[in-house]
């Protein structure tokens, strides 16, 4: 966690001289850091990085969706798995927010983003269970489960079927 520290430390100073080029790093280097915060049980610390990440992440998605939108999603899916047990009201906010962007980028891309996409509902449907909203989960699981049995030989066709 020390050389994560730093290299966020050394990526803000970067972004000082030169924010369009460091930016991106300076964000994923946070989500990295929240995720081991969290895993660390420093939960405000944790979150004051998975935050910030997310909010560089939006700003550079409006500016550039194409080629920023796949790392807030990857932001978002990472506070929503990883957050879940210690901040589940966040990461049921970050899950659905990551399910809504995954559907529109799956909408464009299905072969790029099916995989993601069923990721991030998993992930949705394990924040919705930890707040207690088990029917709601469980709608979600059967979702899955229906869509993968209806799927299931296609994908495994492609050498998809285990993912």
């Amino acid at each position: 966690m020390t050389t994560t520290r730093e290299a966020v430390s050394v990526l803000r100073r970067l972004v000082a001289v030169n924010p369009l080029a460091h930016e991106p790093d300076l964000a994923s280097g946070l989500g990295n850091l929240g995720t081991f915060l969290i895993g660390s049980g420093r939960t405000e610390e944790a979150a004051e990085a998975a935050d910030e990440a997310v909010a560089i992440q939006r700003r550079l998605a409006a500016q550039d969706p194409a080629l920023h939108e796949p790392e807030l999603l990857r932001n978002l899916w990472m506070i929503a798995d990883d957050h879940r047990e210690q901040r589940p009201h966040a990461a049921l906010q970050a899950a659905e927010e990551a399910v809504a962007l995954c559907r529109r980028l799956a909408a464009a891309e299905p072969e790029k983003y099916a995989t993601d996409l069923r990721v991030v509902r998993t992930a949705h449907a394990e924040a919705l269970r930890v707040l207690g909203r088990t029917e709601e989960a469980d709608a979600i699981v059967r979702e899955l489960a229906d869509e993968e049995a209806e799927g299931g030989e296609e994908g495994d066709e492609r050498g998809e079927g285990d993912r």
